[in-house]
């Protein structure tokens, strides 16, 4: 199985931090976004017309924000390269499987971080194996929850508990 790539490529995305997700006003966000609403600074291309002056007009939670590879995967994989302003139907789904994938990936990078540890060979298989049933879990919510319950467990067990010590 080819890994998950934990890395944003805004190129191939359709600028889905800046519509699904929501801000409120903050130290981090000039404004309040609701989820599913378009930043007023993503043009008609899908960048962002303050990229260079994000920090200085008051977004700086933008600057910190990774998806960690959610954007493209959802915006390539799922909906074959189609974007949310070219099809105004799509804001819902991809909102909703670009947050499944967002959670998704924060566990693939949790489970890289793992596997770095001193682990006996069975734990290596079953995290493995939990790396198989997420991504497999795909855009499911509930699918994904299930696995992300049983990566918890885990993750709490005394194997991984020890080899962090």
């Amino acid at each position: 199985m080819k890994k998950i790539a934990l890395r944003a490529d805004c190129a191939n995305c359709s600028a889905l931090c800046c519509m699904a997700l929501a801000f409120d006003r903050s130290s981090l966000f000039a404004i309040d976004k609701a989820a599913g609403e378009a930043c007023p600074h993503v043009d008609e291309r899908g960048a962002c017309a303050i990229h260079h002056e994000r920090t200085e007009r008051g977004f700086a939670g933008c600057v910190g924000f990774d998806c960690l590879g959610a954007g493209q995967r959802t915006t390539q994989l799922f909906f074959e390269g189609r974007d949310w302003m070219r099809d105004r139907s799509l804001v819902g789904p991809m909102s909703q499987a670009f947050g499944c994938l967002l959670r998704a990936h924060e566990y693939f990078s949790l489970l890289d971080m793992v596997e770095t540890l001193d682990l006996a060979s069975a734990e290596r298989e079953t995290l493995a194996e939990l790396r198989v049933a997420l991504e497999d879990a795909g855009i499911d919510g509930g699918n994904l929850a299930a696995v992300q319950s049983r990566i918890d467990s885990v993750l709490k067990s005394p194997g991984v508990m020890s080899a962090l010590r």
